[in-house]
């Protein structure tokens, strides 16, 4: 990779001076989890009847962060959001937790 073009990353002072137990850099998303009756079989097209479905936020770096924040830890979270409905619904999720 030509040198010119490799982005260069920092992280900010307001973010450095900051007591933290972790600063967690990683993916946010929206993930929607559902419950089928029984897997399909391998080889197979066919309709599985979805039980029961639940979104919520997630992503590794969401995932380890809210968590973090529900035992009570101090930590922030460098990722990246979009400006829809579901990023809303990520970023209320970080505040609360």
């Amino acid at each position: 990779m030509n040198q010119d073009s490799f982005p260069s990353f920092y992280i900010p002072a307001t973010l450095i001076d900051r007591e933290l137990d972790a600063l967690v850099i990683g993916t946010s998303g929206w993930e929607v989890t559902v419950q089928i009756p029984c897997w399909p079989i391998n080889g197979k097209q066919e309709n599985i009847a979805i039980l029961r479905s639940s979104s919520t936020a997630g992503g590794c770096g969401t995932n380890v962060a809210v968590f973090m924040g529900r035992l009570g830890g101090k930590v922030s979270l460098i990722t990246r959001l979009g400006d829809d409905k579901n990023s809303q619904s990520v970023f209320d999720e970080l505040n609360k937790s």
